[in-house]
C-alpha cells in the first residue's frame, strides 16, 4: 500500500483551498490527506504539533504578506518541502521565495467574473 502524503495548506481563501484540493483529487496518482490553515498563526501551530510531507504556503494572508510568511515556516518547519502560491503579479516574488528556500511555486491565476 502507498503511504499517503500528510499536506499542510495555507490559505485563507475557501474557494482556492477547495479548487487546490480538486485539483489534486483530479491530477495525484498518490493518496493523500489536506490539512488546512487560515492563517500563519494557524500554521505554525499545526507545524508544531503534525508532521508534514509536503507545505503549500499562499503568500498573501491576513496575519502576514510576501515572503515575511515564508521566513517562519521556514523557521518553524526544516524538513518538509515549501511551495509557495502566489498572484500573476507576482511572479518575481515566487522566484525570490526559490532563493529563500522554497522548492517551487505555483501562480494563482484569477479569472475575471
Amino acid at each position: 500500500m502507498n503511504k499517503e502524503l500528510h499536506i499542510l495548506l495555507v490559505e485563507d481563501n475557501p474557494g482556492d483551498a477547495m479548487l487546490i484540493e480538486e485539483i489534486l483529487l483530479e491530477k495525484a496518482d498518490f493518496h493523500f490527506k489536506i490539512n488546512v490553515a487560515e492563517t500563519l498563526k494557524a500554521a505554525t501551530t499545526k507545524i508544531k504539533s503534525n508532521t508534514f510531507d509536503i507545505i503549500l504556503l499562499d503568500l498573501g494572508l491576513p496575519d502576514s504578506d510576501g515572503l515575511m510568511g515564508l521566513e517562519q515556516i521556514i523557521a518553524h518547519e526544516k524538513n518538509a518541502p515549501i511551495i509557495v502560491i502566489t498572484g500573476l503579479s507576482d511572479e518575481d516574488m515566487g522566484r525570490r521565495a526559490i532563493h529563500m528556500g522554497a522548492q517551487n511555486y505555483i501562480i494563482k491565476i484569477k479569472k475575471p467574473i
